[in-house]
């Protein structure tokens, strides 16, 4: 496990322990039995059971976020960098009479579109 994982652990226990805490209280003081006391108990332990396992998916979700947008990002970097070397490429042509104006000139403006 890692420092982020241990973290949000301990903080959801921490919580899930003050909102037992505040729940017995709160029965307590408004002269509530021992039913509720179990209700209350067993939820707050459900509770904290459900945010310790969202604790564990939620720095997967977030890495795997990351690597979908650095995956993109190379993507359209590496796009750019070939539309740029297409462009090169149809210019030299042009300037050996390969490619006629009109040709150049579409093809030009494909790649741009690209960029």
């Amino acid at each position: 496990m890692d420092g982020s994982i241990i973290s949000y652990t301990i903080g959801y226990l921490f919580f899930s322990i003050v909102f037992t805490i505040l729940s017995i209280k709160v029965l307590k003081d408004r002269g509530y039995g021992a039913d509720k006391f179990v209700f209350w108990g067993l939820a707050s332990f459900i509770f904290g059971i459900f945010g310790f396992l969202l604790c564990l998916g939620m720095p997967n979700l977030v890495k795997k976020k990351q690597q979908e947008e650095m995956r993109d990002a190379v993507v359209k970097s590496a796009n750019s960098q070939s539309a740029a070397d297409e462009l090169k490429k149809i210019k030299e042509l042009y300037d050996s009479g390969v490619l006629n104006q009109y040709e150049y000139e579409a093809k030009r403006n494909e790649l741009i579109k690209k960029l």
